[in-house]
């Protein structure tokens, strides 16, 4: 019994009263489930489909059909009733199918029903979800939660035993369409928001559509007309950053960051002193990209073969304010992450396998984040983007649950963020230059000689001068601290004087009537200066 809609054939359900349901259906599939003989059984083809065409859009921003279901107008309230009550009959008539008809009908009919793929080396389903337009992963342990909740209140949940549940899944990992994580999220051009998705190219914003094959989306609704002005957000950049360039550089390295775009190859560094607003900036990132796409491997493991596992299927990896006197081991581990290239991971207690990296980062810091100087070479120190943030926030300024207030105001930063993603792939991924993010860079590039800088910086060299070992380790410390530099210890700061100038002398001299200190002779700390 074959019965025709605009978008193919229907499931045709026969219930006990011999009535016919249509029950709504993503594919071609011919089926009549009688449940008084239970003489026949569902046949579909798994999903998505394996077109790979993206759903165009015109002028105005709208998704242009794809074939004529695709213009019909949203279900009303009562359609969307309707379905769920045709859906719950459908249900229920297959819990009466015995034994293994019952697993093998509910395999074809969640294959028929959803948007389905798997990958059987990872052992997991990606299901599809209308509402955020992404692909989400259900392990095992978590397709039993989704199972129920897709039967819930009908006839079926009641047969869901963890036994029967099991084999569901394991029949869904065999015969659903085999997808990587590499086929996800393919496309650099398109960004998937929590109401459609926009096209970095030309801002033109469509629907969600599983054709896209997205796993991740940002926890933002999309506006190009309409969006408010995230007021408090704009706010804090004014007091963090001293001029325009420094705020459009830094929102240049936010919108690189959500987006899918891996081109760049670039790896970012937001440094600063505390207060400075870098941790909101990095729960304001986890929170618009998901949690579940955010790793926090530190810089010195990003060589350990069991944690490279971790950054598959991963957006971003944040080390928050990175403090580790260590070095990354292996240069070439962090070249093939920045550069997209091929990894290989060996998690522990599972077969090791190779995956494409996508996964930018992000390191947040107080202090300079150290290299070993061996592994550097020019074209690595070029992948980096330094951004300051400048100036601390006065305590009577700072704003109690300041990172509520931002996820208030996420959409209109996103409409920010979006602007700034088109300029940049327009430009090229050209990073706006400003003063403070060179000046970082020549610090970070030539390894520079920190302390032979705080000596041109700060002091004098005056042949009848005897200053405390104290007072310059004072001021060493609140240089490089201003400075975001990563300081000696007191013994290496003093030693490196000697060397570095060696007409510096360490002695003990007294300071007024106070017993004898050690002091370095032949230099003095200026009366005054400007460094910041």
């Amino acid at each position: 019994m074959h019965r025709h809609s605009q978008k193919g054939l229907v499931i045709i359900m026969k219930t006990s009263n011999n009535i016919e349901v249509p029950v709504p259906s993503n594919n071609e599939a011919t089926v009549v489930i009688d449940s008084q003989t239970h003489n026949e059984e569902i046949t579909a083809s798994s999903l998505p489909h394996d077109s790979n065409e993206v759903p165009t859009t015109d002028s105005t921003g709208d998704a242009t059909a794809q074939d004529s279901d695709d213009n019909k107008e949203l279900p009303s309230e009562n359609e969307n009733l309707h379905e769920e009550e045709n859906a719950r009959e459908f249900w229920n008539s297959l819990a009466a199918f015995p034994g293994k008809n019952f697993v093998h009908n509910i395999v074809n009919a969640i294959r028929n029903r959803f948007h389905i793929a798997a990958n059987a080396k990872l052992g997991c389903l990606f299901i599809y979800d209308p509402k955020e337009g992404r692909f989400i992963e259900k392990s095992r342990d978590l397709f039993p939660v989704w199972l129920h909740d897709a039967v819930s209140g009908t006839d079926c949940e009641e047969r869901l035993s963890s036994s029967i549940t099991n084999e569901i899944f394991s029949q869904l990992l065999a015969r659903a369409r085999q997808m990587t994580i590499e086929d996800f999220d393919k496309d650099e051009r398109y960004l998937n928001v929590l109401n459609g998705v926009i096209d970095l190219d030309s801002g033109e914003f469509m629907q969600h559509d599983p054709k896209f094959h997205f796993r991740s989306v940002i926890t933002a609704k999309y506006n190009n007309t309409d969006s408010a002005s995230p007021v408090n957000f704009l706010s804090m950049l004014k007091q963090v950053f001293d001029t325009e360039e420094d705020q459009k550089r830094f929102l240049e390295s936010l919108a690189y960051l959500i987006s899918s775009t891996y081109s760049a190859k670039k790896a970012f560094v937001y440094i600063g002193r505390s207060n400075t607003g870098k941790s909101v900036i990095l729960r304001l990132i986890t929170e618009m990209i998901g949690r579940e796409f955010v790793s926090n491997i530190p810089l010195e493991r990003l060589s350990d073969r069991f944690a490279i596992h971790t950054l598959c299927g991963k957006k971003i990896n944040i080390c928050g304010e990175h403090e580790s006197s260590q070095s990354i081991k292996k240069a070439s581990v962090f070249k093939e992450l920045i550069g997209g290239d091929w990894m290989d991971a060996e998690p522990k207690g599972v077969d090791h396998y190779s995956f494409r990296a996508r996964t930018k980062c992000l390191f947040a810091c107080n202090k300079m984040p150290e290299f070993k100087s061996t592994l550097m070479e020019e074209a690595l120190y070029n992948r980096f983007i330094f951004v300051e943030f400048k100036n601390p926030i006065p305590e009577g300024k700072r704003i109690e649950n300041f990172d509520e207030i931002l996820s208030q105001e996420k959409d209109g930063i996103l409409k920010l963020l979006v602007d700034e993603m088109i300029k940049l792939r327009q430009g090229g991924y050209k990073f706006t230059q400003t003063a403070s993010s060179d000046a970082l860079m020549e610090a970070f590039k030539g390894q520079k000689d920190d302390i032979g800088q705080f000596v041109e910086d700060c002091c004098e060299l005056s042949a009848d001068s005897n200053t405390p070992v104290y007072r310059l380790n004072e001021k060493y410390d609140t240089y490089c601290e201003e400075n975001c530099l990563r300081k000696v210890t007191p013994y290496m700061f003093i030693k490196g004087l000697m060397e570095t100038f060696p007409t510096l002398e360490k002695r003990k001299a007294r300071e007024g009537k106070g017993n004898p200190r050690w002091c370095v002779k032949g230099l003095k700390i200026k009366e005054s200066n400007n460094v910041a």
